[in-house]
């Protein structure tokens, strides 16, 4: 089967990468309770909303990734990648904001953060491409 029809999702699944897949997502829902209890000291104004509002958008990307996933379905989880993606999107520029004004040592964190948005990039581009071949296949197929 070429690499554009195949599924997104395994053909099957171990009960241990059920359980490390639900793990995965569950801590990245815990973003969102996380930042709204304990918001940032090191920010303050704008940074501070946008320090919260990633967490927020990480917590509920998370939820409906984790959705997806166990439901096998693109169209739950590729709002999930967007609202992830936003998230991490925003705490990239917040990490790289700190780096390059206030702290140096923040840069660890910021390329981290980076490498998972550009992962995160690459699952959501899979999706899409999922999605429009399925589109192709169903037109093919009502002439």
């Amino acid at each position: 089967m070429s690499p554009v029809t195949s599924s997104p999702y395994p053909h099957s699944m171990s009960v241990t990468d059920k359980l490390l897949t639900v793990l995965m997502y569950v801590l990245a829902a815990g973003v969102a309770p996380w930042i709204l209890a304990f918001p940032p000291v090191s920010y303050e104004g704008f940074g501070l909303v946008a320090s919260v509002g990633w967490g927020i958008l990480v917590g509920a990307g998370a939820v409906l990734m984790l959705a997806g996933e166990l439901k096998r379905s693109h169209y739950v989880e590729i709002p999930g990648v967007m609202l992830v993606g936003a998230g991490l999107l925003t705490y990239t520029m917040l990490s790289w904001e700190q780096t390059l004004t206030a702290s140096s040592g923040s840069g660890a964190r910021a390329l981290l953060v980076a490498a998972g948005s550009v992962w995160l990039a690459r699952r959501g581009k899979r999706l899409i491409g999922y999605h429009r071949t399925l589109g192709r296949i169903d037109r093919i197929g009502r002439g």
